[in-house]
């Protein structure tokens, strides 16, 4: 599972360094696409009237990042149908704010909840735990560590960013409480570090959020169970590798 979420990251960066290719070549001749408005969108017929080798860059690096977009989707699918049915992977799920990309992160960077005998080791792990610079009787606090893997770091703190938009929740009170006191970027890290605790916890008893919307939370289930779809490996082989005849 760590494979798979490692490589669709790679895809994911592919995807996006392809789309800025593109408008870097719109760029040099003076267009400039609005921020997060897609080359192909934002272009539409105007395309036409660029001059010719600006149209193949452009071209080529859009088909080349949608590519990657559509493998990063494939990978995802695979991604579900291994954990569509999951208790523990299920019980993230009813976290306000994780979706299905990130609770598989966390399924995966947790792995076996029993081999961390208490929440701090959880933190340590993750890379969410304070450093402490000692000099004499003066011990300080400083960033959080990140040892561990980065990822779960990442999309602990995007699915905060959804809490936060949210408005609502213990979380989004438990951050709005923390941004009073030590501003908004520690804040963040703080509910993030909260959240991954409670899903090593919910992971460990295999059960529910307490504070669960089930209407949110079935609707995270069926997405998961409708959009789950093995990775055609067999297929893409088969037209991957010449025939014999070909080869000959």
């Amino acid at each position: 599972m760590r494979q798979l979420l490692k490589y669709r990251e790679t895809l994911v960066r592919q995807e996006v360094a392809m789309r800025n290719r593109a408008k870097m070549a719109l760029l040099a001749v003076g267009i400039v696409l609005p921020r997060g408005k897609d080359p192909i969108e934002g272009l539409g017929d105007a395309f036409r009237t660029l001059p010719r080798s600006t149209q193949v860059v452009v071209a080529s690096a859009m088909r080349k990042s949608r590519e990657a977009e559509e493998e990063a989707q494939a990978i995802l699918a695979e991604i579900e149908a291994l954990l569509k049915d999951d208790a523990m992977f299920q019980a993230i799920l009813s976290l306000q704010g994780i979706g299905r990309l990130t609770a598989a992160v966390i399924w995966a960077a947790i792995g076996d909840p029993a081999r961390f005998p208490n929440k701090r080791r959880v933190t340590r792990y993750v890379g969410f735990d304070p450093t402490v610079f000692q000099s004499g009787e003066i011990n300080h606090n400083g960033h959080i560590s990140h040892h561990g893997p980065s990822i779960i770091r990442k999309y602990a703190v995007e699915a905060v960013k959804s809490i936060i938009r949210s408005g609502k929740g213990p979380l989004f009170e438990y951050h709005r409480r923390m941004a009073e006191v030590h501003g908004h970027s520690r804040a963040a890290v703080a509910t993030a570090r909260k959240l991954v605790i409670a899903a090593w916890t919910l992971m460990r008893e295999q059960r529910l959020a307490t504070e669960v919307d089930q209407r949110k939370y079935q609707a995270k289930l069926r997405r998961v169970q409708r959009e789950a779809q093995p990775y055609q490996v067999g297929e893409i082989w088969t037209r991957l590798r010449p025939t014999v005849e070909q080869a000959g």
